[in-house]
């Protein structure tokens, strides 16, 4: 009550410094711009604005005023919901929601920068400017993702193709990267801005394809060292090739940059090579999805692998779960890798089984829930039964039953030193 009152007796209008005063340009021209394109600056109070991006013109220009104010950190407005270009989030999604204010500490910012330019692109400008030099002088390892990122912020401000100045330390950057992981993010984010250049304020998309190109060589060279990657490095490998699948399919018959033949020649030639179970089955996975590796022959290596190829459960599971990283849909989609994983746990037995447990629980929780009732129908149509009973909750706690597992040991053992049962001598 007393919130309303005081909103009530002292208003939200904000008063305006006299035209004798003057103002510096790039003030007068963000206010001038801010109201052509719609936004009221009279009042401190905050709107919400809803910007048709893709269709409407002049949301568009709105969209890239806000977002040129937010880069040099005026504080005007924020973001809330819209399509993210660089991490390729919501690209459905038509419309941008910013929640908007004018206040005095706006145009507080807006003098700071007064020295920058005239106009709110030349100051966001002169800020990418300083935001490169920065990434240069101070950059933490390989900043072509950082680098990355300053660009789509930078496009998305309005200053366009002059953005493009950025571009060269990002080659830089990517053809110095030793790890295939870290090139292929970056060639994932260059790849997704490519199909979204109208969108970011692009209109010469020939210096990002060329940059697509010397990322793609890169991975091209790196790509042979999986063979000798270290078992500390397995997980962050096997991520740079569930990354590289994204690319292969973002920018399937649409760059001539990429030429997915020379990767699918790679990833063959590792086929052969002593790997990390983890590293074998990502590899045998992208293989199999390109061509290069037969369902049938994938199948034997699952069998293998998981019928006691190495001594540690772990290890025996862990080439399914490099598999499932890269390509989950290859379990519904090549009938031979269910049947010879349900063949190879229907031999296990009990000790094997429960070694192998924890380890395929945390294999398959890769999936999501649709993914494991489309599994578990496969199963239980391979055994005849009914997927929904595969679900049926029972009243024994995981804790109980691994008692009673270990108790039915004890029992089990007791009976063979007795001579009863089947573990007793003949």
């Amino acid at each position: 009550m007393m919130a309303e009152l005081m909103a009530w007796l002292t208003g939200n209008a904000l008063g305006e410094i006299p035209p004798s005063a003057g103002s510096p340009p790039l003030v007068e021209a963000v206010r001038a711009r801010a109201r052509s394109l719609g936004f009221m600056l009279d009042d401190g109070e905050r709107r919400n604005r809803d910007l048709d991006i893709y269709r409407k013109d002049r949301h568009r220009d709105a969209s890239r005023f806000l977002h040129g104010l937010v880069f040099v950190s005026a504080g005007f407005g924020q973001r809330t919901a819209g399509p993210d270009f660089r991490q390729g989030v919501e690209l459905d999604r038509l419309h941008e929601i910013w929640s908007v204010m004018w206040s005095p500490m706006v145009e507080a910012r807006l003098i700071e920068l007064s020295a920058d330019g005239d106009t709110l692109e030349s100051a966001v400008a002169a800020e990418a400017a300083r935001r490169l030099r920065d990434l240069r002088e101070h950059g933490r390892g390989h900043s072509a993702i950082a680098a990355i990122e300053l660009f789509v912020a930078a496009s998305q401000a309005g200053i366009g193709d002059r953005a493009a100045v950025i571009l060269p330390f990002i080659a830089d950057e990517v053809t110095h990267d030793p790890e295939l992981a870290g090139v292929a993010q970056a060639l994932r984010d260059l790849v997704r801005l490519w199909r979204s250049a109208v969108m970011i304020g692009l209109d010469n998309c020939e210096p990002l394809a060329e940059l697509i190109g010397a990322a793609w060589r890169r991975v091209l060279f790196l790509l042979p060292n999986l063979a000798t990657c270290s078992e500390d490095h397995v997980s962050t490998a096997v991520n740079g090739l569930v990354i590289l699948r994204e690319v292969v399919e973002l920018a399937a018959n649409e760059l001539d940059t990429l030429d997915t033949g020379l990767f699918d020649e790679g990833i063959a030639a590792l086929l052969t090579a002593d790997l990390h179970p983890a590293l074998a089955g990502a590899v045998a996975a992208v293989a199999c999805l390109a061509g290069r590796l037969e369902p049938s022959a994938l199948a034997a290596r699952i069998t293998g692998e998981l019928g006691g190829a190495y001594a540690e459960a772990k290890g025996r599971v862990a080439y399914l779960g490099g598999l499932i990283a890269v390509s989950r849909e290859l379990l519904w989609t090549v009938p031979e890798l269910v049947t010879a994983m349900d063949e190879v746990l229907a031999e296990a037995d009990g000790d094997g089984f429960i070694a192998l447990l924890p380890h395929l629980r945390l294999t398959f929780s890769r999936l999501d829930p649709q993914d494991i009732d489309r599994l578990a129908r496969i199963v239980a149509d391979r055994r005849q039964g009914a997927a929904a009973q595969l679900t049926r909750p029972f009243a024994v706690t995981e804790s109980a039953f691994a008692a009673n597992l270990e108790l039915d040991r004890a029992v089990a053992a007791e009976l063979a030193l007795a001579g009863i049962g089947e573990g007793a001598a003949a």
